[in-house]
């Protein structure tokens, strides 16, 4: 009875590291580009606004990660929303979803005026995996780990100038935009198991901060400067 235990358990171990393996290759894989990549839509029409939502198909692989522009019927602007809620499940790296948005940008821009861009809906700081540890190393080195004294009046300063501004303005630079406010919600620390059980992630071990700060995160978009 033992030896059969123990032969299940060295085979359930062999099928997750392989599985682990397989995952991480295909994420390599992705990244270099070895599969076939299109950008693909749904249409979604209501009374109040026109939506489209946008995913990347990479071989046999339909994205996770999602992208809905989303036009105002009434005054016209355009609000992308970033949907990728994933806690307790594993997505994918942050650089990865990054391609995918880049991508999904260059295909919509035939649909929508980005002249009419106004707000990206981020959605939790903690979904975004390595992003989120890059920020909140950031903060540590600015404010220190004293995570009790965090609060709405200085955090919407720091995310101006970091990490997760420079992603966004890159992104954007293209099309002639930059950030220009970042708002943000139900902002705290909370423990790292949270986003090593909701993406997986690059950063070394070692790097990962006992608690990561986490919000709701509402972009806005201006017209960059000439």
């Amino acid at each position: 009875m033992k030896i059969r235990l123990i032969i299940y358990l060295i085979l359930v171990f062999q099928t997750i590291l392989c599985n682990s393996q397989n995952l991480g290759q295909f994420e390599k894989n992705k990244l270099q580009g070895n599969y076939d990549t299109l950008v693909s839509k749904n249409l979604i029409f209501d009374e109040e606004s026109h939506e489209t939502e946008y995913f990347v198909v990479t071989g046999n692989d339909t994205s996770d990660f999602e992208i809905v522009f989303s036009q105002n019927a009434d005054n016209g602007k355009i609000y992308i929303i970033a949907k990728y809620e994933l806690l307790y499940k594993k997505g994918k790296l942050y650089k990865t979803r990054i391609i995918e948005f880049e991508k999904i940008l260059q295909s919509a821009k035939h649909d929508f005026n980005y002249d009419s861009l106004s707000t990206i809906v981020l959605g939790r700081l903690v979904s975004t995996g390595d992003l989120a540890i890059a920020v909140t190393n950031e903060f540590i080195k600015k404010y220190g780990n004293k995570f009790e004294k965090v609060d709405y009046t200085y955090v919407p300063k720091f995310l101006l100038e970091s990490k997760l501004a420079k992603d966004i303005n890159k992104l954007f630079r293209p099309y002639s935009l930059q950030l220009d406010n970042i708002s943000i919600e139900k902002l705290g620390f909370i423990p790292s198991k949270y986003i090593t059980a909701s993406s997986i992630i690059d950063t070394p071990k070692s790097e990962i901060p006992e608690k990561i700060i986490d919000c709701m995160i509402w972009i806005e978009l201006k017209k960059l400067k000439k």
